[in-house]
């Protein structure tokens, strides 16, 4: 995952998968990922994850929103 945080964009149909692992650390390096990707449909996946019942994904969320804000 580290190197797909190093995009811009990439493929978010096959990451976005993830989204639903069943690891909640997984969940939350997905978000690290997707830091700042301009790849359409970013922000709705997001949105998504902000909802996870793990609370280090959606704090990760979080973190993410206001980094990506500055």
């Amino acid at each position: 995952m580290h190197w797909f945080g190093k995009r811009r964009g990439g493929p978010l149909t096959e990451l976005g998968r993830l989204s639903a692992h069943p690891d909640p650390s997984v969940r939350e390096e997905l978000v690290w990922a997707l830091a700042g990707w301009s790849t359409p449909g970013v922000a709705e996946l997001l949105d998504h994850l902000a909802d996870d019942p793990d609370f280090d994904v959606r704090e990760a969320v979080e973190a993410g929103v206001e980094s990506w804000e500055e």
